[in-house]
């Protein structure tokens, strides 16, 4: 039966299970699954497909070191084909936050001025948002952002829907890898897991589990 829930109802239901979402366990992975476009030179929308697999390699202090093998993938479209958009697949690797309660309360915290509803179906949260972003020519728009967490899962993977106008991402259980199975020996290194390649090097890394 679904539940409308206060933001401070969420948080005391994560208070209450802070150990179980804050688990993390070397080998412990999720796939990753991003739906979305973008609009190319020519103003012709090309629309693409990327997937991540993500496994926790070493658990350094307060930090994972996190294994990502990525694989992008456009449509075969007119606007992908002239705008020539080629599919990619590469390994990154990166350190990533080890899952807080603090930070976890600190983002619920900073949603709750844009909150449209919560509602708990089970172990399922449903959160709804009305994001404001400013475009190029200055106009502000807003959008109804859809944020699911599965709350029977650990911080790591229990983030399973985050969708708003013309993107969707899913995130989905996958059976743990053993990270000394992983092949670093061709990856790239990054400080973080921003999205932004440029400051990564290429290079060997298998020593970074001993």
């Amino acid at each position: 039966m679904a539940q409308t829930l206060k933001i401070s109802d969420l948080k005391k239901l994560m208070t209450d299970r802070q150990g179980m979402l804050g688990s993390v366990t070397p080998g412990m992975s999720k796939k990753v699954t991003s739906l979305g476009s973008f609009v190319t030179e020519s103003g012709e929308e090309c629309s693409y497909t990327s997937t991540a697999t993500q496994t926790i390699l070493k658990i350094q202090n307060e930090k994972l070191i996190v294994l990502s093998m990525e694989s992008f993938a456009p449509q075969s479209t007119t606007a992908c084909i002239n705008a020539n958009t080629q599919a990619y697949e590469e390994r990154i690797l990166f350190y990533e936050e080890k899952p807080l309660l603090s930070s976890d309360l600190e983002a619920l915290d900073k949603a709750t001025p844009d909150l449209a509803s919560l509602i708990r179906t089970g172990e399922i949260v449903t959160m709804k948002l009305n994001l404001k972003a400013v475009q190029e020519d200055g106009t502000t728009v807003t959008d109804l952002v859809t944020i699911q967490y599965d709350l029977s899962k650990p911080s790591f993977k229990n983030l399973v829907l985050n969708q708003g106008t013309g993107y969707s991402t899913t995130t989905t259980d996958i059976t743990n890898i053993d990270p000394n199975s992983t092949d670093l020996s061709d990856v790239l290194f990054c400080e973080n897991n921003d999205g932004d390649n440029g400051e990564c090097v290429q290079g060997n890394y298998s020593d970074i589990l001993f």
